[in-house]
């Protein structure tokens, strides 16, 4: 598969990989063991232009901490799908279009995607989900994809913060991190002076950090044909997997049948940590540590409506139609 883009030797990197290895790696990227296998690289200028253009593949955009790593496990089925969590190409494709590398980046970006989308002899749909940093790439997959179907799955926004919090300093490093990259990508933090912005605390840059996600979903969303979005909450997911994952197939056009939906839905990989697959996993898993309750209590209404009105955010900030009815009022 295409791994990555060594853009200083001007080459695609590609690494041996059979389903096991996708499976089982919740993140293909520089997180992924790949003690033991095989790698080549092919310059850029050696790649010639393809005959034609791959099959759309479907895509999972995320605003991270939304189960969206379990939902594409859960898609990719032997014999149907597979599915590729978070390709490190992405990031480098992100980073190099909020960067500035206009030529590069239209240069490169076919030419990787159309790599990606190739579906393996086992698969007949490739299902691919970006990390939340490569989200800036919405418009452009649709663009080179005008048939492609994209599901927009999220958290609500104390999810989020209750995610980043439990995480500790490495939570709000993520969150330092990903307002860097957005304020590159024209969203509403380019907009904050830096020396106001280093006077935020974290919970305030974690909570603009995700509205700014849900903004640059809902201005992807609007440009698209509305019968080719659609939107998932993470917990309605974890509370009703067998409905969201067989409104999910239907919606992407993954032919997984129903006994299929049923055999994930009650099989193992709801019941484990996706992320860590030695730990159990359980919805209530999510919520937060007692710990917590003081901060949260005190602190997360002020800052969710005061992210809400600095960021303008809409009555219903969701990008698109929902895939399934919420069983929790909002």
């Amino acid at each position: 598969m295409p791994f990555d883009l060594d853009l200083r030797a001007g080459q695609f990197l590609f690494v041996e990989a059979d389903r096991a290895f996708i499976e089982s790696t919740p993140f293909l990227d520089q997180r992924a063991d790949l003690t033991g296998k095989r790698r080549a690289a092919l310059a850029f200028n050696q790649l010639p232009a393809p005959a034609e253009k791959q099959a759309a593949p479907t895509f999972i955009w995320h605003s991270a901490f939304c189960a969206s790593t379990l939902l594409a496990r859960c898609l990719s089925v032997e014999g149907r799908t597979i599915a590729y969590s978070e390709p490190s190409g992405l990031a480098t494709l992100a980073s190099l279009k909020r960067h500035g590398r206009t030529a590069e980046f239209n240069r490169l970006f076919p030419l990787y995607m159309n790599l990606l989308a190739r579906p393996p002899a086992d698969a007949g749909r490739v299902v691919i989900k970006p990390t939340n940093a490569a989200n800036t790439l919405i418009s452009d997959c649709a663009a080179l994809w005008p048939d492609a179907r994209h599901l927009f799955v999220t958290s609500e926004l104390p999810v989020f913060l209750t995610s980043i919090l439990k995480k500790s300093e490495p939570g709000r490093a993520f969150a330092r991190q990903l307002y860097t990259m957005f304020a590159r990508d024209g969203s509403l933090l380019g907009q904050i002076p830096p020396e106001q912005a280093f006077q935020l605390t974290d919970i305030q840059i974690a909570a603009l950090v995700w509205q700014a996600q849900l903004a640059m979903m809902r201005e992807a969303s609007a440009k698209l044909d509305p019968a080719r979005t659609a939107w998932l909450d993470g917990d309605d997911f974890l509370a009703r997997p067998e409905a969201s994952l067989d409104a999910a197939s239907r919606f992407l056009g993954l032919g997984l049948d129903a006994q299929a939906v049923q055999t994930v839905a009650a099989g193992p990989l709801m019941s484990r940590d996706v992320k860590n697959p030695g730990k159990a996993f359980d919805p209530a898993s999510r919520r937060a540590p007692a710990g917590l309750k003081p901060l949260m209590d005190s602190h997360f209404d002020a800052v969710i409506a005061w992210s809400a009105s600095v960021a303008r955010t809409p009555q219903s900030p969701y990008p698109a139609r929902p895939l399934v009815d919420p069983p929790h009022t909002r």
